[in-house]
């Protein structure tokens, strides 16, 4: 309908495109860092590249790192792993190693004896274990790189933060978000698992920007032009 009738974008909308655009454009004065969780590698192929571009560093976390720690052959157990995305993960390593920054420890438990739960480094992990959250060097190692930047992105949660104790590593790194100086640290995050984490973390409101705008939020940070978007600045 908006290419035959004059059209313009709402309040939100314009306020979505205005911190999406400040976010992801590249400056280089300003540093950058983003942190991408969630399940799927395989759905973030384009976004993982496109940031690459624009961001300095970017930290992984949730059930998606478990593909990077596959691809460096690092034995995950029982975790839940893309076995398909195995190879593009460690293409993305290839290029750009030096700009990833993957758990160097997990919060584990045994298909055996789920109650049973113990940090491991990631080379310790065994074949019974499930990894079902980053573990507390990886926290303390993702606060000392948050520190030294200027500009934070995130999508998706660090951890199975559903279920108690596995959204430690979600609540601590939101928590260094929502503790930092906003004049300090430029931060917006967006995707509906990441909101209902941030949520269940209670630093939601802590946060330069949520976006609402779901799987258009991930369209646009991996650099596709959005048609309803390209409709209306023509």
């Amino acid at each position: 309908m908006a290419e035959f009738l004059p059209s313009f974008p709402g309040h939100h909308l314009e306020y979505e495109l205005e911190h999406l655009s400040k976010i992801t454009k590249q400056i280089e004065s300003i540093s950058s860092i983003a942190v991408l969780g969630g399940s799927k590698v395989s759905s973030k192929i384009d976004v993982i590249y496109n940031l690459l571009n624009r961001f300095d560093r970017i930290l992984i976390g949730g059930a998606m790192a478990n593909t990077f720690l596959a691809a460096k052959r690092v034995s995950i157990g029982k975790s839940l792993v893309e076995i398909n995305s195995v190879k593009e993960a460690n293409e993305i390593l290839r290029v750009a190693t030096d700009k990833i920054v993957l758990p160097i420890d997990v919060i584990v438990s045994s298909d055996e004896e789920p109650n049973e739960i113990m940090s491991l480094d990631v080379e310790n992990i065994q074949k019974n274990q499930i990894i079902y959250d980053i573990g507390p060097k990886t926290r303390k190692n993702f606060f000392n790189e948050i520190s030294k930047y200027k500009k934070l992105l995130w999508n998706g949660p660090l951890g199975f933060f559903e279920k108690k104790p596995f959204d430690n590593g979600t609540n601590f790194v939101s928590s260094v978000v929502s503790k930092t100086s906003p004049k300090n640290l430029y931060s917006v995050a967006g995707g509906g698992d990441t909101i209902s984490a941030l949520k269940n973390s209670k630093n939601f409101d802590r946060f330069s920007f949520i976006s609402t705008g779901g799987g258009a939020f991930l369209e646009f940070i991996s650099g596709r032009t959005l048609p309803c978007v390209e409709i209306l600045n023509n």
